[in-house]
């Protein structure tokens, strides 16, 4: 399953907040209001995983 992400910063906010959607429409509500108030940093896809998964990637078996 895909989750969709962005990553703002509000002025005075020491660190930024990486929020995940998995709603692409949401998503983009959420990213076109960052990038107007100007706080959007980045935007991207996640994905979610198991282990089993993981280990494979890692051993470079899938």
């Amino acid at each position: 399953m895909a989750l969709l992400t962005i990553t703002v910063q509000r002025p005075g906010d020491r660190q930024p907040t990486t929020w995940l959607f998995d709603d692409v429409f949401q998503a983009r509500n959420a990213r076109e209001l960052a990038s107007q108030e100007k706080i959007l940093i980045s935007n991207g896809e996640d994905y979610i995983t198991d282990f089993r998964e993981f280990a494979a990637w890692v051993r470079r078996e899938g």
